[in-house]
């Protein structure tokens, strides 16, 4: 009898050996990456007509130009592309507007206390090896989503995104300031609140802006 169970028991053992070696032999699959929809909207094919004023950049790969066309509303007279400057309440700040062709993408780089006309260019913020007081906003909106969401009375904030010098998610340099014209480069990253993430490179401008100066 305890023959039988020592050669019962043996071939448990085989049989369990075989059985962990076969499971080892099946490769793992690993789960799929989840699909982010908030950034459908990059993969659309768009033909964007470039001027001599734009905002172009790659996001996440894609090419997208935000540049002057007849379909935008911020021409090159607007307020929306100006320095704005009040030194009675510190007010010191430049906003870049433009949307892309089809109005589907809206981008807008607002920089504050740049002190931009008395200031040596290039400039580069944040400053390296010296902290500043300048903070760049770069918003990133996609116009379609956002009229959806502003039509299901939705709290969702997946349309925009956003990066900033002050979390250190983005940097930008000034490089030319001639004839009200601003021109310079930008990169970094813009999330959402919910955490999408868009990888920006090879970010340009080049704007002409309005000198808006109140309290004079």
């Amino acid at each position: 009898m305890k023959s039988l169970l020592k050669i019962a028991l043996i071939f448990a053992i085989v049989v369990l050996a075989n059985s962990c070696r076969k499971e080892s032999l099946i490769p793992e699959i690993p789960n799929p990456e989840p699909i982010d929809h908030a950034k459908d909207f990059l993969k659309v094919e768009r033909i964007d007509t470039p001027s001599d004023y734009f905002i172009t950049g790659k996001f996440d790969g894609k090419a997208i130009t935000f540049a002057t066309t007849p379909y935008a509303d911020y021409d090159d007279s607007s307020d929306w592309n100006a320095l704005f400057l009040n030194e009675g309440i510190n007010l010191d700040q430049i906003n870049l507007v433009r949307e892309n062709k089809d109005r589907s993408i809206h981008l807008a780089i607002i920089i504050s206390q740049a002190n931009l006309l008395k200031r040596q260019l290039p400039f580069q913020i944040p400053t390296k090896n010296q902290p500043g007081s300048e903070i760049v906003d770069v918003q990133l909106i996609n116009l379609n989503r956002m009229q959806e969401v502003e039509e299901q009375g939705s709290n969702e904030r997946d349309f925009m995104f956003d990066g900033s010098n002050v979390n250190q998610s983005l940097q930008i340099q000034v490089t030319r300031f001639i004839d009200n014209t601003l021109e310079g480069t930008f990169e970094g990253t813009l999330s959402t609140e919910s955490g999408s993430t868009i990888a920006v490179k090879n970010g340009r401008f080049r704007i002409k802006i309005n000198r808006i100066i109140y309290g004079n």
